[in-house]
């Protein structure tokens, strides 16, 4: 299915029934160093176009990415996040700031002392409103439209409490860069004895004479048996892409549904025990309207299969400062296989025993120019 849109958000909503799965673990348990400075954000650029290989079918420009300790494809200091020539994708410099968008949103359901509770949040860099760029955690606003004095705005926001940890630099090398990220989800602030729900940790792998960067997320539950009873995780991945030098560029969207590769779950084991590692794809095709303009095609490919997934434009996305209910939203907007309906009751939530505590997922991102390879 095609959409053709003016400038449009990329929404990946998946129901995470949290599967034991295998997590790339730090040798000896050795934390590694903060990126040079501490800062909450960092770059880095690709090397590609020092190559001088005369038959490499590939143009002589790179890709540099930006990004937070947050999780957000985004460095605001540098206006940096994917970045291809003159056109970054998730921060660019024709489009208004408090429009860039990439990050994720995470939706915990559990229960507590035979309550059902639920701690959300989410990471969008900004809020669209100008007061609402980036910025630290902060706790759920009083009011949607931030009119309430104690009212900040902000694109970090959760009703319990968030922290991230700095961004930490596993390898450095002249062809290949691996950073961590990991913000922590709580039930309540930490000042009144709040308990962590949820980590989520994100590797960076930053492929540096590739079009394109891997992001390694796990999902991992870790409330230290506090919360005893069902407890369920729905996770959405949020990217608007800005394909374009335009203020408003325009571009269309394709899904590729299931699509088959050569690895599996557990190769030693297949086909009797063997689980076939298909992924989804999303392809962004720019359609500059300058004749002048170089056309770009981008792409998102997500591992394992996402349950919902959406291509619309801007208008019809909203923030919680905007006077609009998020499920009647979503109730108009097209979607693939089934939408996610979050539990009401205990009685709602997936059987406690087929609920583990880790999921992994792997997201990669990248685009080039149309005629390259």
């Amino acid at each position: 299915m095609v959409t053709k849109k003016t400038r449009f958000t990329n929404l990946v909503l998946a129901v995470l029934i949290l599967s034991s799965i295998w997590i790339l673990p730090l040798a000896n348990d050795v934390v590694p160093p903060e990126v040079p400075g501490g800062a909450e954000y960092y770059n880095d650029n690709g090397v590609l176009d020092t190559d001088t290989y005369l038959l490499y079918p590939w143009e002589d420009t790179s890709i540099n990415i930006g990004f937070s300790k947050y999780g957000e494809l985004i460095d605001e200091n540098q206006g940096m996040g994917l970045k291809y020539g003159d056109v970054d994708v998730f921060a660019s410099s024709t489009v208004p700031i408090k429009d860039w968008c990439s990050g994720w949103t995470m939706d915990i359901h559990y229960t507590e002392g035979g309550l059902l509770r639920k701690t959300w949040v989410y990471d969008l860099f900004s809020d669209r409103t100008v007061d609402g760029i980036g910025g630290e955690w902060q706790q759920e606003q009083l009011t949607k439209d931030a009119s309430n004095p104690m009212d900040t705005s902000g694109g970090r926001r959760t009703n319990g409490y968030a922290e991230s940890d700095p961004i930490r630099l596993i390898y450095d090398g002249p062809r290949e860069s691996i950073y961590l990220l990991k913000p922590t989800i709580y039930d309540k602030d930490k000042a009144q004895q709040g308990v962590p729900l949820v980590e989520l940790t994100i590797q960076l792998v930053f492929n540096k004479v590739k079009k394109y960067v891997v992001e390694i997320k796990d999902v991992k539950r870790v409330d230290n048996n506090k919360m005893k009873g069902p407890f369920q995780i729905e996770f959405s991945q949020r990217a608007e892409w800005d394909m374009g030098l335009s203020s408003s560029p325009k571009a269309y969207a394709e899904f590729y549904n299931n699509l088959t590769t050569k690895y599996i779950k557990h190769p030693f084991y297949y086909p009797e025990g063997g689980v076939p590692a298909n992924y989804d794809l999303c392809q962004i095709i720019g359609a500059p309207t300058n004749p002048e303009e170089e056309k770009l095609v981008g792409f998102a490919a997500f591992w394992p299969l996402l349950i919902s997934k959406w291509v619309t434009e801007t208008v019809n996305v909203r923030r919680l400062s905007d006077d609009i209910e998020v499920p009647n939203l979503l109730s108009t907007m097209e979607t693939y296989v089934f939408e996610v309906q979050p539990p009401t009751g205990q009685d709602q939530y997936f059987d406690t025993k087929l609920v583990w505590n880790e999921t992994t997922g792997f997201i990669v991102y990248g685009y080039t120019a149309e005629d390259t390879y």
